[in-house]
């Protein structure tokens, strides 16, 4: 069982677990539309967390402070309203961001002009 094609399989499934096998070549890479369409599922994406994350944070902690100190759901809903609060602050700033770099490009654009 050990002929040619076991050899040659073998060095394949080598290659690709270890990260040592050939590089792309020109015709493999991406179009600059598809690199394009990852940067922004992945903004996107990054940007859920951003909203999710602080959310689920305070309503998580919240419930284990009221778990403990068996006061109700003051905590849960005040951590709750905190993390709402945090995920707004960040929105806001994810979106100042945005429009200063968007003024950037349109400075850029009215100079080549």
């Amino acid at each position: 069982m050990t002929g040619p094609g076991w050899q040659r399989r073998w060095e394949e499934k080598r290659h690709k677990a270890s990260g040592t096998g050939p590089l792309p070549t020109k015709s493999r890479r991406e179009s600059p539309q598809a690199k394009a369409f990852w940067r922004q599922a992945l903004y996107f994406t990054s940007l859920g967390w951003l909203l999710a994350l602080p959310i689920a944070a305070g309503l998580l902690l919240g419930w284990f402070i009221d778990s403990q100190v068996g006061h109700g759901h003051a905590w849960t809903l005040s951590l709750l309203g905190a993390g709402i609060g945090v995920a707004v602050i960040e929105l806001a700033l994810v979106i100042q961001k945005a429009l200063e770099q968007r003024d950037e490009i349109e400075e850029e654009d009215r100079t080549k002009r």
